[in-house]
């Protein structure tokens, strides 16, 4: 059973992919700087830091969407598509 867990702030995007048989992580990554051209973005396979850049990410939407292309469709996919998530859960913080 995958479930993936993200957390959304205000300026970052991170999440953990788990597989929940075998309670183990598979996955984790970050974007920080979301909205800015000097976002940075990180993940983890296995422990292993894998993927590690600096690009323009304009909008949480493209840093979901740029986690989720890594996790099904980079090198280092764990995934072979999207209908393997048994389970999406968020956190997000409101600030104010």
């Amino acid at each position: 059973m995958n479930i993936i867990v993200c957390n959304i702030g205000s300026s970052s995007f991170k999440f953990q992919l788990l597989d929940m048989t075998d309670e183990k992580q598979l996955a984790r990554g970050y974007t920080e700087r979301v909205g800015k051209d000097d976002a940075i973005i990180t993940y983890w396979v296995d422990g292993d830091k894998v993927f590690e850049s600096v690009m323009s990410v304009p909008s949480h939407r493209e840093a979901v969407q740029h986690a989720l292309d890594f996790l099904t469709s980079s090198d280092y996919a764990v995934l072979d598509n999207l209908q393997q998530l048994d389970g999406v859960g968020f956190k997000t913080i409101q600030a104010g």
